[in-house]
């Protein structure tokens, strides 16, 4: 992935309900990389003070995050989502990921996945991990690439919808 030395930015956290698992993740990542002799930059788009921790270097201590019990306010995504994308489109993160050698992706569901991270970080022009914006949108959308998988012999398992409501009819 990345010659040792490099400077990587992770981007965690987000505006999706699976924010904290990403954030751990991000710091999990982090870790990691420092062991690698990689230089990091953590960063969480969607918070009000995105830089989280960095320029860390080989050797210093990285504490992690705590997953929390209950997602973001459904209410509170707007907001977040904003944050983001005047994050990921100009100021001091855009400057953050374009001088990176790299960018780890580490955000979860929601725009981390969907493709919407991945084509404005293709736009800017910047390096990173994963798949391109295409397929992450494609990837997204379940319905979409099950028919071609079946195509390609692959063993795809039913599948069926539902919602909260579901849940509860089921007794779970």
């Amino acid at each position: 992935m990345t010659e040792p030395g490099m400077r990587v930015v992770v981007l965690c956290g987000g505006e999706s309900p699976e924010r904290d698992v990403s954030l751990a993740s991000g710091w999990s990542v982090a870790r990691a990389l420092l062991e690698r002799g990689h230089e990091v930059v953590l960063v969480d788009p969607a918070a009000a003070v995105p830089l989280l921790a960095g320029p860390l270097t080989p050797g210093d201590a990285v504490e992690g995050s705590v997953v929390g019990e209950e997602p973001p306010l459904r209410s509170n995504r707007r907001r977040l989502r904003e944050r983001m994308h005047a994050a990921l489109t100009g100021g001091f993160v855009l400057d953050l990921l374009r001088d990176a050698g790299m960018v780890f992706v580490a955000l979860h569901g929601g725009w981390g996945e969907d493709g919407h991270v991945q084509e404005l970080l293709e736009m800017a022009g910047v390096r990173f991990t994963g798949a391109g914006s295409a397929a992450c949108s494609a990837a997204w959308h379940k319905g979409r690439p099950q028919p071609c998988w079946a195509r390609q012999v692959c063993r795809c398992p039913s599948r069926c919808c539902g919602g909260p409501e579901r849940a509860t009819l089921r007794g779970t």
